[in-house]
C-alpha cells in the first residue's frame, strides 16, 4: 500500500533512490565475490557469466527490490500486459540498443549459440528481470509521490544514476578510507537527488538526469552508452505506466539489453 504517501513527498522518493543505491551496491558486491567462488568451485565455469548475472542482477537487484516492496508494502503487478502497448516501447528500446551497443565497447564474434547464451543473451535477460522489477518499484513510489505524468521522468532519472554512478563496495578496503568516503558521498547525493525530484517540474527532472550524464562523461563514463540506457529506462517506465505490470519494463529492457549485447 502507498496510500500514506502525499504528493510531493520528498521522503518517499529519497527512500526509493536509497533502494537504487543499495541494490547497485549489493549487485556490485556479488559481482566481486563471484570470481572467488569460481576459483574454489571450478565446476561452475561452464556457465560462469549466466550464474554471475543471476547472482548480481537476479539476487542483487531483483532480490533487494522484492525485499523493499515487502518492507514498504508497495504493490506492483505481475499480470500479462497488452502486447500492443508494450511493443512500440520494446521496438524503440531495441533500436536504441543497436545504436548505443557499439559505444559500450562491443565484443568478440560469437562462435556458437551456447556461447551466445552464456556471454550475451542470458546475462542480458537476467539483468532485464532484475532492473525491470527495480524500476517498477521506483515508478510506483514516484507515481504516488508525484503524479503519473512525471513518473517516467523520475524513473529515467533513476536510470541515469544506475548508468553513470559506479557504486562499488570497498570490500578489500579499510572501513575508514577514501573509497568508503566516496561511496557514502555518492550515495548521499543520489538520495538528495531523489528528494529534490519529488518537487521539481518535469523539465527540472530532465535537467538533473542530463547533469548526471554530463558529470559521468567528465569522470570518464561514455555519454552515448549512458544516454542510451536512460532512454531505454524511460521507455520501460512509459510501458509500465500504461500497463502497471512488471512484465512491461522487463520486456522493454530485455529488448534493449539483448540488442546492445548481441
Amino acid at each position: 500500500m502507498t496510500d500514506w504517501i502525499r504528493p510531493g513527498d520528498a521522503r518517499s522518493l529519497a527512500g526509493v533512490f536509497a533502494l537504487v543505491v543499495v541494490a547497485e551496491c549489493v549487485a556490485q558486491a556479488l559481482g566481486v565475490v563471484y570470481p572467488s567462488l569460481l576459483r574454489t568451485v571450478p565446476d561452475w565455469q561452464g556457465s560462469s557469466l549466466v550464474v554471475g548475472a543471476l547472482l548480481a542482477f537476479g539476487v542483487g537487484v531483483g532480490g533487494t527490490s522484492a525485499l523493499y516492496t515487502r518492507w514498504t508494502h508497495t504493490e506492483v503487478g505481475f499480470g500479462l500486459p497488452d502486447p500492443r502497448a508494450v511493443a512500440p516501447a520494446a521496438v524503440g528500446a531495441a533500436a536504441v540498443g543497436v545504436v548505443t551497443g557499439p559505444a559500450r565497447g562491443g565484443g568478440a564474434p560469437i562462435s556458437s549459440l551456447p556461447v551466445l547464451m552464456n556471454v550475451a543473451i542470458g546475462p542480458a535477460l537476467l539483468a532485464a528481470v532484475g532492473y525491470g522489477l527495480l524500476f517498477a518499484v521506483v515508478a510506483e513510489r514516484a507515481r504516488a509521490a508525484t503524479d503519473s505524468n512525471r513518473t517516467p521522468w523520475v524513473v529515467a532519472l533513476a536510470g541515469a544514476v544506475v548508468a553513470v554512478v559506479p557504486f562499488r563496495l570497498p570490500l578489500a578496503a579499510p572501513v575508514l578510507s577514501k573509497t568508503t568516503l566516496a561511496l557514502l558521498t555518492a550515495a548521499t547525493l543520489v538520495v538528495c537527488v531523489g528528494a529534490v525530484a519529488a518537487r521539481l517540474p518535469g523539465p527540472g527532472v530532465v535537467g538533473l538526469a542530463a547533469l548526471i550524464i554530463v558529470g559521468g562523461a567528465v569522470a570518464g563514463s561514455p555519454p552515448g552508452a549512458a544516454l542510451g540506457r536512460v532512454v531505454a529506462v524511460g521507455l520501460a517506465a512509459i510501458a509500465y505506466e500504461q500497463n502497471r505490470s512488471v512484465v512491461s519494463p522487463v520486456a522493454v529492457l530485455a529488448a534493449f539489453r539483448v540488442a546492445a549485447a548481441v
